[in-house]
């Protein structure tokens, strides 16, 4: 994502899941949506670098340069997602 839009700023990948899984941010599909996923051909277990089915939420973490976390914002729904006026306003709030 940092190439593709030329960003200035640092951007994460979490590949296996630990970040996640350290800020609590990770859910797994119920066994109806695993089925029916599995139906359609997607095995999690194997898409996902740490060979699991947890997925993170849709998750927004400001961290300032002491790498200490300013800010945070979760959706448990999926279909949800920080917007970036959201993501504008915490900066200025916070002063970075």
């Amino acid at each position: 994502m940092q190439q593709k839009h030329d960003l200035a700023f640092t951007v994460l990948s979490d590949p296996g899941n630990a970040i996640g899984r350290w800020l609590g941010t990770l859910t797994q599909p119920s066994e109806e949506a695993r089925a029916a996923q599995l139906q359609l051909g997607l095995d999690l277990t194997t898409v996902n670098a740490d060979g699991t089915i947890a997925i993170p939420m849709p998750t927004v973490v400001i961290v300032d340069v002491d790498r200490t976390m300013r800010w945070i914002d979760v959706h448990p729904d999926y279909s949800s997602r920080t917007e970036p006026v959201q993501i504008l306003h915490a900066l200025n709030q916070l002063g970075l």
